[in-house]
């Protein structure tokens, strides 16, 4: 019983740093998303408004 439950905590661990390394992935696929945005003068409330839930906000970086 106790192999299984520290292959239970090794394998929560995984998942915890897989978890982290998608929301990395995620920040920086949306960095560039704003990124061609902003190249192509692209300017969309709604993607905006998505993008500030990722923590990026265009009209600071228009400045």
């Amino acid at each position: 019983m106790k192999a299984k439950q520290s292959n239970f905590y090794g394998s929560m661990a995984d998942d915890l740093n897989n978890i982290n390394s998608l929301s990395t992935l995620g920040r920086s696929v949306m960095k560039e998303v704003s990124r061609i945005c902003l190249k192509n003068k692209f300017d969309d409330t709604r993607l905006i408004k998505e993008l500030k839930m990722y923590g990026i906000n265009l009209e600071v970086m228009q400045r």
